[in-house]
């Protein structure tokens, strides 16, 4: 995966023009992702995330601050909250994969990072 993150970072950043990146553990943020406004009190949150260690292997769980909570006063499925990150205190973890990773060599080109955070809306819309 280590040889893609400049094709891939420059994908993201793109289309998420202030995201943020740590190049020495290789998570990366996303101020003001948004959330499904009808499903939970937030409409907006930091989201979290990392790149695979290994080449292939696909992501796993993303994280966002604050913690997110249900208008249905309800509990999330698949969250632990609170959990740390390297950008600090304060995260709920979504337990979350892909259904499936192909990645080719062309990052534009099937499964990439981009993708992968473009997933986090459909989680989000669950709203569950």
């Amino acid at each position: 995966m280590i040889e893609r993150i400049p094709a891939e970072l420059e994908l993201l950043k793109f289309h998420y023009p202030g995201l943020q990146y740590r190049d020495d553990d290789h998570w990366l943020l996303i101020a003001g992702f948004p959330t499904c406004s009808e499903a939970w009190t937030q409409t907006a949150a930091d989201v979290a995330f990392k790149f695979p260690d290994l080449p292939g292997q696909p992501p796993y769980g993303f994280w966002v601050r604050p913690g997110l909570s249900l208008k249905s006063g309800t509990g999330v499925q698949n969250y632990s909250y609170p959990v740390e990150t390297p950008f600090g205190p304060g995260f709920g973890q979504f337990s979350w994969a892909p259904d499936e990773w192909r990645p080719a060599s062309d990052v534009r080109l099937g499964s990439n990072m981009l993708r992968w955070v473009e997933s986090f809306k459909v989680r989000l819309a669950e709203g569950s």
